[in-house]
């Protein structure tokens, strides 16, 4: 049975190579490694040690803590979990280019939020 610390920091590690736009293939080329053995440190299935930990770390250029960091998002008064959906959103606003179309964006979703208070 994995370890919850196992399964956190392959979270993590999933985040920080998706927030890079990196496939486990390229990760996995860049360490010696196969798709499939960062498919299971992401899940949770496999630990990583140290010097994998480091590897990881320098090649999606992220402190080594932060396989460790809680990762959360603020909300007025309360602390939410990134979940996949949430990093997923992130990521593709960061991707927008145009800032009018950015801030565009900002705004529908804020609207939204305060229509779902509602």
């Amino acid at each position: 049975m994995p370890h919850a610390a196992d399964i956190y920091a392959g979270k993590r590690l999933r985040m920080a190579r998706k927030l890079r736009r990196v496939t486990q293939t390229e990760l996995a080329a860049h360490v010696g490694l196969s798709f499939q053995q960062v498919q299971k440190y992401e899940k949770g299935a496999n630990r990583m040690g140290a010097s994998r930990l480091l590897q990881f770390a320098r090649f999606l250029d992220v402190p080594i803590s932060f396989f460790f960091e809680i990762c959360v998002v603020r909300h007025p008064e309360t602390l939410l979990p990134m979940d996949d959906d949430s990093l997923c959103l992130l990521t593709n606003y960061q991707a927008i280019g145009n800032k009018v179309a950015r801030q565009l964006v900002f705004k529908m979703i804020m609207l939204l939020a305060k229509e779902c208070e509602r």
